[in-house]
């Protein structure tokens, strides 16, 4: 039943790009995008962990996927696996960092890492927009 299930939603997306609107493809993706995130946090609070740092690897894989296209003009179908690259890799050196970490320290430690990058975007507003984003993509 799973596998019935599991093929049918494969068949809708593969279905849905060319026959939606591009606001109904919007909403699906955006939906999609947050299913990844959760299926993310309820894997690490299934293990008994409260992580906040989820967030901040899915905007450092949007913001490198943008800024490598905007800024040097790289196709997006190549700058999609480097942004998810170069989340994997933060990912991995923060959860390396972060290893022997347990209860609240490893989530005021997981809510850094987003925090400190947000303050790293900002802080240089020419190159990744500061306060108002990415935008002219």
């Amino acid at each position: 039943m799973k596998a019935a299930a599991l093929a049918a939603v494969l068949v809708a997306l593969v279905a849905l790009p060319p026959l939606a609107e591009p606001y109904v493809l919007h909403v699906a993706i955006v939906v999609l995008i947050n299913v990844v995130y959760a299926q993310a946090l309820y894997v690490i609070m299934r293990m008994g962990y409260l992580s906040f740092g989820h967030a901040g690897y899915i905007a450092l894989g949007a913001y490198t996927s943008a800024l490598l296209s905007l800024r040097l003009g790289v196709s997006p179908w190549l700058t999609i696996w480097a942004g998810a690259a170069v989340a994997a890799l933060f990912g991995y050196l923060s959860g390396y960092l972060c290893l022997r970490l347990r209860g609240s320290y490893l989530s005021l430690a997981t809510l850094a890492f987003p925090l400190i990058g947000l303050g790293l975007l900002f802080a240089f507003p020419d190159f990744s927009g500061g306060e108002l984003g990415v935008s002219g993509l």
